[in-house]
């Protein structure tokens, strides 16, 4: 029986020593993470970095201590949601550090759900660095439960990284002689820039494009294209003296009848004849109309069809050498 007594005693003592060294498991946690995130560092750049609940056993009256770097980063709002109403948060400073308290003193439910809780707004200070920084959240005054328990709270802390601004680039646009040019674009560095579509215009000129030379007689870019170049550019536009040249033709209804109209662009400083020849089927010439052509400008020839099959039209200087290839039009 000693023995049976002895034996009951080591297990009464095995058990004890069970439950005191079996660890206790935690109530479930309130668990707030501060997030993640990017900006550029140029001055005033806006800034806003989410607290998201990721657990949450059901809370009434919560508070969070928030802190960052108050060299680099100014506190300017900070926002509640549904989950996490604004309880008596004070008025916002930029001491580095703030109280933040979250949810109804007089709830008699729990506020529950995952999610965002709070948002914290900053601006980028002046003079602010390239860097990582962090958005450090700390316990409060505790947080409870519609039952005054009390609930445990796990937090995270966040970063705002901080990129150096990009440098920006001013292309600027010269109608180099003529006029329209576009008006001067802010390019990002090393983000492709897409040049204006607008042309320019220059009488007796034909608009080839935009170089980076005011000389050069073939083009870099063309409106509406891609420029990538990382520096303050001035795009010339590149132009092309205009030749004599047939612009179109069609088939009109003139006073004399049927007649074809001829439109005929004259270079400038030319001293240009066109005529209209007027043949039947079998290639007798039938009759010819002309007209002296202006410089610099479209010239329409208007050309009575008649009984003919088939008209030739062709310009020529004082000389009567021709400037041109014959336009050839046949009649149906």
């Amino acid at each position: 029986m000693k023995k049976h007594h002895g034996m009951r005693g080591a297990l009464v003592l095995l058990l004890a020593l069970v439950v005191l060294t079996f660890p206790v498991l935690a109530a479930d946690a309130l668990e707030l993470k501060a997030e993640a995130v990017t900006a550029s560092a140029a001055a005033g750049t806006s800034v806003e970095v989410p607290i998201r609940a990721t657990a949450n056993p059901g809370y009434s009256l919560a508070s969070v201590k928030v802190t960052w770097d108050k060299n680099t980063l100014i506190l300017t709002d900070v926002t509640y949601s549904a989950l996490a109403p604004k309880n008596s948060s004070a008025t916002i400073n930029n001491g580095g550090q703030y109280l933040i308290d979250f949810g109804d003193e007089l709830a008699t439910t729990n506020f529950t759900g995952t999610g965002v809780f709070i948002t914290l707004k900053f601006t980028v200070a002046e003079n602010a660095l390239p860097g990582k920084y962090e958005i450090g959240l700390k316990a409060g005054n505790g947080v409870n439960d519609a039952d005054l328990n009390e609930v445990a709270l796990n937090l995270t802390n966040g970063s705002v990284t901080l990129n150096a601004p990009a440098s920006s680039y001013v292309i600027t646009y010269s109608a180099n002689g003529g006029s329209g040019a576009p008006a001067a674009q802010t390019k990002t560095q090393s983000t492709a820039l897409t040049l204006s579509s607008t042309k320019p215009s220059r009488a007796g000129y034909t608009f080839l494009g935009w170089a980076e030379s005011s000389t050069a007689t073939t083009a870099q870019y063309q409106p509406g294209g891609s420029f990538t170049k990382d520096a303050n550019t001035t795009l010339y536009a590149v132009w092309q003296l205009r030749e004599t040249e047939f612009t179109g033709s069609e088939r009109v209804t003139s006073g004399a009848g049927d007649a074809y109209s001829v439109a005929i662009y004259c270079a400038p400083g030319e001293n240009l004849i066109a005529y209209g020849a007027r043949y039947s089927a079998d290639g007798q010439f039938l009759g010819l109309t002309s007209i002296a052509l202006t410089p610099g400008q479209e010239n329409e020839l208007v050309i009575p069809i008649g009984d003919g099959s088939f008209l030739k039209v062709f310009v020529v200087n004082g000389s009567y050498a021709p400037v041109c290839s014959p336009l050839n039009i046949p009649v149906s």
